[in-house]
């Protein structure tokens, strides 16, 4: 299955690789690394992963994505990253005040 997996803090390909039961080089091929040791939070990285998976820890790509609002981000950037549009995110959230999400808000992608 294929996924997106937004990059945290912190987070390395080995770290990924290990949480998600792939590899470094399979992530660095499937999304065209020219540096795989500059990774930075709020990345998006394509994973391919066993679906066996606890769904809890992975964001499927087709029909519904979560990520988790970073500092600095406006719905404006979160729907450019992902391809679709702000009334989207405000109805798939059921924000009253689109104005006013906060790092760490999980935003339901759709």
């Amino acid at each position: 299955m294929m996924i997106k997996y937004v990059v945290q803090a912190g987070d390395s390909l080995w770290k990924i690789a290990k949480r998600f039961n792939t590899t470094v080089d399979r992530i660095i091929r499937l999304n065209d690394l020219a540096e795989p040791d500059k990774i930075y939070p709020r990345q998006v990285l394509r994973l391919i992963v066993d679906e066996t998976e606890e769904p809890s820890n992975i964001e499927e790509s087709t029909d519904m994505n979560e990520y988790i609002v970073q500092p600095g981000d406006t719905l404006f950037m979160i729907a450019q990253r992902f391809e679709t549009t702000v009334p989207n995110l405000i109805n798939a959230n059921r924000l009253t005040n689109p104005d006013r999400i906060n790092p760490g808000d999980r935003i339901i992608i759709a």
